[in-house]
């Protein structure tokens, strides 16, 4: 995610506005909403790496 989306979540979601701010700065903190949406992370990245294989090997031909 870019940082102007990360600070705007840590935002809604941090109630201190310096905390906020760090937390959406840091890199680390990129996929913590995906967790906290309970999604299952495992899945995702399969289904996102099947999708860009596709992409990939379609577009070579």
């Amino acid at each position: 995610m870019s940082l102007a989306v990360r600070e705007l979540l840590a935002g809604r979601y941090c109630p201190s506005q310096n905390r906020a701010l760090q937390l959406a700065r840091d890199k680390a903190n990129e996929s913590c909403l995906m967790e906290e949406l309970g999604l299952h992370l495992a899945a995702y990245a399969t289904a996102m790496a099947d999708a860009l294989a596709f992409l990939h090997w379609n577009g070579q031909g």
